[in-house]
């Protein structure tokens, strides 16, 4: 049969002022996820793309694209945040000009069959 005794001593008792919460005992693993600032003109240049859909029609194309090149140049420069929101916003401006060239000439044809 076997014999069972009491766990080894795993050191002195702690005292009242020697324990501290783990994360002040060392610096983090991890620190997270550090983002860039975004872009103000990246933000701008969507804007205006959403902008020519709605309200300005190709004004705003042409500033979404204008904004959107100008981003993409600060962006690389100053190396910040916003890369996708200027080409999300310039897709949008080239679908906006392909759509509106589409419109312009079908209603060029329908004008021109009277």
């Amino acid at each position: 049969m076997t014999s069972y005794s009491a766990p080894a001593p795993m050191g002195p008792p702690p005292t009242a002022n020697s324990w501290r919460p783990p994360a002040l005992d060392r610096a983090p693993a991890h620190r997270g996820y550090e983002s860039k600032p975004t872009n103000l003109m990246a933000i701008l240049s969507l804007m205006a793309a959403a902008s020519a859909w709605v309200l300005t029609g190709p004004l705003g194309t042409i500033a979404a694209v204008v904004l959107g090149f100008v981003a993409l140049k600060q962006i690389k420069q100053r190396d910040e945040g916003g890369r996708e929101l200027v080409i999300m916003a310039l897709v949008a401006a080239g679908v906006s000009v392909v759509l509106g060239t589409l419109l312009l000439i079908s209603g060029i044809a329908m004008l021109s069959s009277l």
